[in-house]
């Protein structure tokens, strides 16, 4: 099991150098669960205290799990209904950055630099 304190998450650099053994832990729970599992659930089983580690293991999967209001799950068990909203969270959350990066961008401009 890993704990909190196997992991220093605090430097950008081994916080990608752990994402990869964060995503396999993550897919060990989904994968043996066999559905959604809930950040909670996961954090629980593996005793973190921080749930950074979910998303961390999230990005080290390269989309094998899929997230949503109902947890994480994998990518290769996901139904096409599981699919479509989960790339659609995807367009929405794109679309949002975007706007904030518009937004940002014309302020930027409007103050003259």
């Amino acid at each position: 099991m890993v704990s909190q304190l196997d992991l220093n998450l605090s430097d950008k650099k081994k916080r990608k150098k752990n994402a990869p053994r964060l995503a396999r832990m993550m897919m060990a729970i989904c994968a043996a669960r066999g559905g959604w599992v809930t950040r909670r659930e996961i954090m629980q089983a593996y005793g973190w205290k921080d749930s950074r580690m979910c998303r961390l293991g999230r990005e080290g999967s390269h989309g094998r799990i899929l997230f949503s209001d109902k947890g994480f799950k994998l990518a290769r068990t996901a139904t096409l209904e599981d699919w479509l909203k989960y790339i659609g969270r995807m367009a929405h959350e794109r679309d949002e950055a975007t706007r904030r990066y518009m937004q940002a961008t014309r302020r930027f401009h409007r103050m003259g630099r």
